[in-house]
């Protein structure tokens, strides 16, 4: 049972409304956006939104702009130090410590559960990512107990006559940490705890445990979920399913999502055949410097026009490439080169972008200003963040001409046997499972 109200709470911190939209501009310009039944997040009741953890700082930050409400988010207490705590409650956080972070800290969470509840009592919004941690993985870990006490604590302690909805946000990356990669975010539908079955749970461990696989089974619906062992090779399989040619048309959310549900319908036997196939491939096309996207079926639709049109716009992609050289590189390579936690490095490679992006444009911005033109000036930030926009298609549509090019070769000749092979064969395990046909488009 889904209770609303009418009238959803706004934040009202002007410096946070202006940082949060300029943010906001800035994590669309790293990430494409898909949002899967919109319509149903819970956009004013008392919500408990329950996400799955991939993706460090970016995961709450996509819901928070997927929401058109005020949003608090439950994050790991140890950072919670000193000026740090200050700016993190600034921007709605909620501490939580977990005993891996020191036992002589869990008192403190009494403290964060009171803050908890109040932001619910008054009709709030909080997030919370019941996994515990931060793992880069396509399916949905096992549940902590935190998210089932702060739910069984505020039905005790609830001060209003709305109930708590519980709402599962489940986010799917197709990369974690590539440019302007598909992120899709799907909400499941609201319920309370009065829509969970407790009736066999004898005890507290057993309400926990009740409580736990009933989340974990609604994030999984919402969750492109892909079985360990296929996650290093799934973005191939993505691919290569997109180019058959009885699945084209297709949306990529539609094919990740059917491509998941039949890996898990599928027997052992032919799980290890399909992975023998997709590593023997994936080996094929790193020896020869090639990718499956560059094959004749997914760039034929490139003609002479395209060349010309890219060749005209050269000045276009030089300008864009040279304006947007210092805030697009320097972080990659800072992000690639010294974070070794794989979690961190989006979130290292953004954030850095946003802030060498501030500094840098607003100091092309100042000389522009005095030496030239104040209009131009002011035109410099949006005019330069654009054409670097226009530099990344430029080079993306360069790619995908000059991937024809490479498969037209010697290296094509080669693996051309091997290819048709595994695509056959690839095709003929996913066939029984892919029965039903695939429709849809998600905005």
């Amino acid at each position: 049972m889904k209770t609303t109200i009418d009238k959803p709470l706004a934040e009202k911190k002007i410096g946070y409304n202006i940082l949060r939209w300029i943010v906001e501009l800035h994590i669309r310009s790293n990430y494409k956006f898909h949002v899967v039944n919109a319509e149903k997040a819970d956009n004013s009741s008392p919500t408990l939104f329950v996400g799955n953890h991939s993706n460090s700082a970016i995961d709450p930050l996509i819901i928070l702009f997927s929401l058109k409400r005020k949003v608090y988010f439950i994050a790991r207490g140890d950072v919670f130090k000193g000026w740090k705590a200050k700016v993190f409650n600034y921007f709605n956080m909620i501490p939580i410590f977990r005993r891996e972070e020191g036992p002589e800290n869990m008192s403190k969470n009494e403290e964060s559960f009171a803050a908890i509840f109040a932001k619910l009592n008054n009709r709030g919004a909080v997030t919370i990512y019941s996994e515990g941690n931060c793992l880069q993985a396509a399916h949905v870990r096992k549940f902590r107990k935190g998210t089932a006490r702060i739910c069984a604590e505020f039905e005790l302690l609830n001060t209003t006559n709305i109930p708590l909805n519980i709402q599962v946000a489940g986010l799917s990356y197709y990369t974690w940490d590539k440019f302007r990669s598909d992120v899709y975010l799907q909400f499941g539908n609201a319920f309370t705890m009065h829509d969970i079955d407790f009736s066999k749970a004898n005890n507290y461990a057993e309400r926990i445990h009740v409580f736990n696989a009933r989340v974990e089974s609604e994030l999984q619906n919402v969750v492109l979920q892909i079985p360990e062992e296929f996650q290093p090779t799934h973005f191939l399989l993505d691919e290569i399913i997109g180019t058959l040619p009885q699945y084209a048309g297709i949306n990529k959310y539609n094919i990740r999502k059917s491509i998941g549900e039949a890996l898990y319908a599928m027997k052992p036997n032919e799980l290890t055949t399909l992975k023998q196939h997709l590593d023997s491939y994936g080996t094929e096309l790193l020896s020869a410097n090639l990718k499956h996207q560059n094959t004749l079926t997914k760039v034929k639709e490139y003609n002479l026009l395209h060349v010309i049109w890219l060749l005209l716009t050269v000045p276009v992609f030089v300008l864009g490439l040279v304006l947007n050289a210092v805030p697009f590189f320097i972080p990659s390579n800072i992000a690639k080169n010294k974070i070794k936690v794989v979690e961190f490095k989006a979130s290292v490679r953004i954030i850095l972008a946003f802030f060498i992006s501030i500094i840098y444009f607003l100091i092309l911005s100042i000389i522009t200003f005095v030496t030239w033109n104040w209009i131009v000036g002011i035109l410099v930030f949006p005019v330069s963040y654009g054409m670097g926009l226009l530099a990344y298609e430029w080079y993306k549509l360069y790619e995908k001409i000059m991937g024809r090019k490479r498969w037209l070769s010697n290296a094509y000749i080669i693996l051309n046997n091997s290819k048709n092979h595994a695509l056959q064969s690839i095709a003929t395990i996913f066939e029984p499972y892919f029965n039903t046909a695939l429709t849809g488009n998600i905005k």
